[in-house]
This record gives C-alpha cells, structure tokens and sequence, in this order.
C-alpha cells in the first residue's frame, strides 16, 4: 500500500503537483552525538514520517551530496553544499522525493536526520524556507570515544576515507583548524576535530537565524529528563503532545556507553577542541 502511495505521488508531481512540505525538521548534530535515537523517538508520533539518513534520496536529487559510497568520487561528492550550488530542478526533485515518502505514509510532518548536513545548513535552509532545526550537542570527547569504536565495515569517513579527505581539505581553508588535521593522526583525534567543525558550523549558521526556526538540546538532558526535552521539542515543532512518544523516550533514552567528566585534556585534545569544549561547558 505505500509503495502504491509513493508511485502515485510520484506520478501525481510529474503532472504538476507542488511537493509542499509542511515545516520539514532538520535533527543536526554531529555524529554519534545522539541524533539517531532522538529521531526514532519523534519517528514514534503518529503525525510523522522520520527518515534516518536518507542518503539515496538526497544523491538522487543532488549527486554531490554522497561523501561515503565508492561512487562518490564520480559523483564530485563534497562536504559543504551552498545556496550558490542548488538548481530549480534538483531543489524541485529533493522536495519530490521527501513529500512523496510523508505521502507513502500518511504521516504529513518530516522529520530528517543525517549528520553531514551541519555542513550544508545555508543551502538546506534556502531549498527548505520554513525548516525547523533541533541542534543535538555531546560531549565531544563521548563523541570521538563512540566514532573510534565504529567497526570498519561501517565505513564512518566513506569508501576509501573519501569523507575524512573533504574534512581534512575543509579544515585546510579555515586558519582556525588548518594546523590540526597533522594531529589526527587516529580515529579518537579524528573524531574530535570532525566534531569542533561540525559543532561551530552549525553555531555560526544558528547565531544568525531567527530564534523560532531553531532550537538546542543537550544529549545529557535528552537522558536524564527524557519526557521534558521531548515535549519542549514536539512543542517547537508545533506537534500534539503525544503519550506513545513519552513512553517511548522514558523506555528507550538511556546513556548506553559510560558517561565521560572531564577534567584534564592532553595536550592534543587541547589543541584540537580544548577552548570549544570549555565553552559548551564540558570542562
């Protein structure tokens, strides 16, 4: 019955239907910071359709957006996408694709989640005008812990590290992080320098946002007071308060991996996100 929906929809936009989203979401945040159960979460609500990392549907639309696959190279994969980057018939097919999948379930309000975007934020925001944004933030040194610890088969910086070589070639323009990337020199320090750069691009694009469109949230307190962050988020989003979600979240937001406090850096952690993580209050 969905894939009926879904090719109905399809058919329905070739001959013409605007693909309008209402107020899509955005969870942003970088990697293993949390971003994956907090979408299963909101996935729960019987008003949305939560789409875990849709990396076909966005390459489908924009090639460029693949910075993990052994296509990727071919498809000119890149890790920051700008306005300046978008075309009326890719933002229109992007728009297709999601709309159709809220239409195959019958559950209007997306949800989205796929960390590389904090990269890409500006060019999000102008294909999508009325998004809504919730900025997922961890510890980054539980982050960095959680991407060493990814098997290899998993491919975290893409086929043949094609995505930690769009990082490393990002902080290279940036003088603020070009010195650092000689530093990682394994997947912890990796881990911790992705996380400095995806954290402060994010904050950069939010600071001049209107407050309404976006809001944070911490992993610690998604953990310890599950139902009260979920509420404050389903109401940002404007969604009914939902009970099935609240069980949910009391059931399933638990810490799974020890929690890490901080006192002391080495010297390389200090180099690489030292001031960051003394700012977000880590340290």
């Amino acid at each position: 019955m969905a894939a009926a929906r879904k090719r109905a929809c399809r058919l329905a936009c070739r001959m013409g239907r605007e693909p309008v989203l209402d107020r899509p979401v955005f969870i942003v945040g970088c990697g293993r910071s949390g971003t994956t159960i907090l979408g299963d979460t909101l996935g729960v609500h019987s008003s949305v359709t939560y789409l875990n990392e849709p990396r076909h549907l966005w390459a489908n639309a924009y090639p460029a957006t693949d910075v993990w696959s052994d296509r990727a190279g071919s498809r000119g994969g890149r890790l920051d996408l700008a306005e300046s980057d978008r075309t009326a018939a890719r933002d229109r097919a992007l728009r297709v694709n999601f709309y159709c999948e809220t239409a195959s379930t019958g559950r209007p309000r997306l949800v989205e989640k796929l960390p590389i975007n904090n990269f890409r934020l500006p060019f999000i925001s102008t294909i999508f005008p009325d998004a809504l944004f919730v900025n997922l933030l961890r510890n980054g040194l539980e982050v960095a812990r959680s991407i060493e610890r990814m098997p290899e088969e998993k491919f975290w910086y893409g086929h043949d590290d094609y995505k930690w070589k769009l990082l490393a070639e990002y902080a290279g323009r940036s003088e603020r992080y070009r010195d650092l990337v000689a530093l990682c020199d394994r997947p912890r320090r990796r881990g911790l320098l992705e996380w400095r750069m995806s954290v402060e691009v994010a904050e950069e694009f939010f600071a001049a946002m209107p407050a309404e469109r976006h809001t944070s949230v911490t992993y610690a307190e998604l953990l310890d007071r599950p139902t009260e962050v979920i509420r404050r988020i389903e109401e940002f989003a404007g969604l009914t308060p939902s009970e099935t979600v609240h069980s949910f979240a009391v059931a399933n937001l638990q810490r799974r991996s020890p929690k890490i406090d901080v006192t002391q850096l080495s010297d390389t952690e200090e180099r690489l996100a030292g001031d960051l993580m003394r700012r977000l209050g880590y340290l």
